[in-house]
């Protein structure tokens, strides 16, 4: 794999459906895993992103974009979050799975908080029904990856 620039300060990503992003560095470098094929790499060529679809790939660009240009939490930024999380529990499930695939640690954390606050003070079978998308999310997970810190 080779990290794209598509011009100064872009770089171009392919998901797994064939979509073409052009995202800026600041936002792409938010994933550990572009930023380290950037500063191997450095050439022109496309990331391909295998394991992660164009829609699914669009909203984790998203996130990146707004949070690269916001250097600290603002009470704005927090809103933003706040609506920017307002999804359909698939839709969560497959950014959550787009962030643990690159690397994008603010964002996996943010969405393992929304986790939790889905399920706080909840009964088990409350929990079960509405979040058992991210449930089997955990399942194919080693034991590392369930008992490491996020950064």
């Amino acid at each position: 794999m080779s990290a794209s620039v598509s011009n100064s300060n872009n770089v171009l990503m392919k998901s797994s459906d064939d979509g073409i992003f052009e995202v800026k560095e600041a936002a792409a470098v938010k994933s550990e895993t572009i930023k380290n094929i950037n500063d191997d790499m450095g050439t022109d060529d496309i990331i391909p992103v295998a394991e992660v679809d164009g829609s699914t790939l669009s909203m984790v660009i998203e996130w990146c974009n707004k949070h690269s240009t916001n250097s600290k939490i603002s009470e704005e930024l927090k809103k933003w979050d706040a609506e920017f999380f307002m999804k359909e529990d698939d839709e969560l499930y497959h950014l959550l799975m787009a962030a643990k695939y690159l690397c994008v640690g603010e964002l996996e954390e943010q969405l393992i908080q929304r986790l939790v606050g889905m399920i706080k003070g909840k009964k088990v079978e409350a929990i079960l029904c509405p979040v058992s998308v991210f449930f089997h999310s955990f399942r194919d997970l080693s034991h590392n990856d369930l008992t490491r810190t996020v950064p």
